[in-house]
């Protein structure tokens, strides 16, 4: 079996590090000190995002999104959700649908605690392709405990959406609100444009 020269493999590691591949020795993951410090600077980043009235319109319509959290180390955890949108934040709760785990320990509810950066993937997908769209929602997100000013109201923004909810006993539930920093979008077929008259 052909091997490297010795002073070859060295410039290619070398190089491989400059370009931010992991090399032996490197730490797999950032240590907690780090994820913390990392969580603190999302929580100054910008506000919330402008949306367009199309991404805003589809929000409020979609009946499912895919929720991504990270842990410190950045492990990534997506679950589908049901969420509502209000305008200005993205809101989901901790429903009485069965659980293995206590609502607390559910994964994504202690990955936001330690790290608040999120994903809400939006999407649509039909046989005919010139349908499909996605909306990308990036944003932070925060823990709503019950009994504070903005928990009724999440609540009964998602009873008006979903029937269901109507029943379910929510007002000692945990709500997920998401505030958008940054939205992707993309839609196989452009909107139609008015013709001049």
């Amino acid at each position: 079996m052909y091997r490297y020269p010795k002073r070859r493999r060295r410039a290619e590691q070398e190089a491989r590090g400059r370009a931010g591949a992991r090399v032996r020795g490197a730490a797999r993951y950032p240590s907690e000190r780090q994820a913390r410090r990392q969580t603190a600077a999302a929580a100054r980043s910008p506000g919330p995002a402008a949306l367009p009235p199309r991404v805003a319109l589809l929000l409020r319509r979609a009946r499912v999104a895919r929720l991504a959290t990270a842990d410190p180390r950045g492990q990534p955890y997506a679950v589908p959700v049901c969420f509502a949108f209000d305008g200005g934040s993205i809101v989901s709760v901790i429903d009485a649908k069965p659980k293995r785990l206590a609502p607390r320990r559910l994964r994504r509810i202690r990955n936001i605690a330690l790290n608040p950066r999120v994903a809400l993937l939006v999407d649509a997908y039909h046989e005919t392709w010139t349908r499909l769209w996605y909306v990308l929602v990036l944003g932070r997100a925060e823990l709503v405990e019950p009994g504070t000013p903005r928990h009724a109201p999440a609540i009964r923004l998602l009873r008006r959406k979903y029937r269901q909810y109507r029943t379910m006993p929510l007002d000692e539930a945990l709500v997920i609100d998401i505030v958008p920093q940054r939205v992707a979008a993309w839609f196989a077929r452009r909107p139609a444009r008015a013709r001049p008259r």
